[in-house]
């Protein structure tokens, strides 16, 4: 699924990425919604560089195998 990630938080202002995730199910978009929230208070408090490239690059690698994934689409 592609996500539209905007954020004007403080002290970021990101301009609008557009990310790739590539895991299964529309409640994945509150969890990047958390783990976006997490980061940004890390970025505040000068812990994690954030860019907008950055979070479309760790979303867009973010797995979770055996999880909700697909293993085969024509298992016979």
């Amino acid at each position: 699924q592609t996500l539209l990630i905007t954020t004007a938080l403080p002290p970021c202002d990101l301009r609008p990425t557009t990310c790739d995730l590539p895991l299964l199910g529309t409640f994945q978009r509150a969890n990047v919604a958390a783990a976006l929230a997490a980061a940004l208070l890390l970025h505040g408090q000068g812990a994690v560089p954030l860019t907008p490239d950055t979070i479309a690059r760790g979303l867009a690698a973010a797995r979770w195998p055996g999880r909700f994934e697909i293993a085969r689409r024509d298992p016979l």
